[in-house]
Order: C-alpha cells, then sequence, then structure tokens
C-alpha cells in the first residue's frame, strides 16, 4: 500500500511540475523547457499506466502487464520520435556539452 502511496503522491508532482514547465515554455518561447515538459509528459503518462496495470495484474488480470508494457512503450516513442534516430538534436548537445 506504502508504495501505491509513494506512487500517486510521486504523479501528482510530476502533473504539477508537467503544467508548470509548459507554462513557462510558451512564456519563454523555450524549446529546452518544452522539451523537458514533454519527457515530464511521458513519465506521467507511463507511471499512470504502470500503476494501472499493476492494480489490475494485481487483482489477477497478469495479461494486462503485457498490454501496458507495450502502451508504455508506445507512449514513449510517439512522445519522443528522435529517441531512436542518432543525429537527434539531443545527441549533438550531448556532444557539446562533452568537449
Amino acid at each position: 500500500m506504502l508504495g501505491l502511496v509513494i506512487l500517486i503522491f510521486s504523479l501528482l508532482i510530476n502533473i504539477g511540475l508537467t503544467l508548470w514547465e509548459g507554462h513557462w515554455a510558451n512564456r519563454l518561447d523555450s524549446e529546452i523547457l518544452h522539451a523537458d515538459a514533454t519527457h515530464t509528459l511521458s513519465d506521467v503518462l507511463t507511471s499512470a499506466v504502470v500503476i494501472v496495470g499493476w492494480q489490475l495484474a494485481a487483482r489477477g488480470y497478469y495479461w494486462i502487464d503485457t498490454l501496458f508494457a507495450l502502451l508504455v512503450s508506445s507512449i514513449i516513442l510517439t512522445l519522443n520520435p528522435n529517441l531512436l534516430r542518432t543525429d537527434s538534436t539531443a545527441s549533438k548537445a550531448a556532444i557539446l556539452i562533452k568537449r
């Protein structure tokens, strides 16, 4: 039960953080804040799916776990289409930071 409470608390904090970052990304016209808000949104969506899947699996619907794992993968790839590209801006930024 404690684990579920902690996950829900974390989910609520991330929802607030997503909204806050999105607001400031629009206000400051910041691509970096927008990218981080999108990243945090993917965390929110995946956490929600994990919580629901966990609770349904605990009630005997074990096949839901596999289905929801595919759903989480879809969320991540949909929100981050450049994730698998090696020439993405994030990769270039990481290279610049290392220098």
